[in-house]
């Protein structure tokens, strides 16, 4: 499990279903810029570290689970510096500020097959991993981009987050 930060994650990006704009931090990370744009507008690196954080396990697994459903996922929170996390109630040591949550934006049938996917094909197995998490928030009707699934992959052993796998609902 390594983490790439900033340049580095850009320059090894692999992930070609996704966007490092849509897993880097919406607290940091300036609104309306891709990716290319920053890099070519010469953006400081310290700002670019600290807004693009991967961890490339978490990563691949989200390009399986997209690659395997057939359809786009949209990313509504990835990585979140320390500060973003607290700002937006996150849980202090939490999936999103180590990089390995996602929430992605989802309901009816694309959301059952997102959950059919991952609770038969990519749910955690000790010898091969896969996600730990799977927790919905379906409630709002009116809004369609606050009804989302996150998922994580935090390790099944550690505390606070263990008994892990873990499914449920907000």
């Amino acid at each position: 499990m390594a983490l790439l930060k900033g340049a580095e994650a850009l320059a090894r990006w692999r992930w070609p279903s996704f966007r490092p704009e849509e897993v880097a931090c919406r607290g940091l990370w300036p609104r309306g810029l891709t990716a290319d744009r920053i890099v070519a507008d010469g953006m400081t690196p310290g700002i670019l570290d600290s807004a693009l954080v991967v961890d490339e396990d978490a990563m691949n697994l989200l390009q399986e689970t997209r690659t395997r459903l057939g359809f786009p996922l949209f990313i509504n929170s990835a990585y979140r510096s320390p500060a973003h996390n607290r700002e937006v109630g996150g849980k202090p040591g939490g999936a999103h500020p180590l990089a390995l949550g996602f929430d992605v934006a989802i309901h009816g049938e694309r959301l059952v097959a997102l959950v059919l996917l991952v609770t038969r094909d990519l749910w955690y197995d000790v010898r091969r991993g896969g996600w730990t998490a799977l927790r919905f928030e379906q409630k709002d009707a009116t809004l369609l981009a606050s009804r989302y699934v996150h998922l994580d992959c935090l390790p099944v052993t550690v505390p606070p987050h263990w008994p892990r796998p873990h499914f449920g609902s907000y």
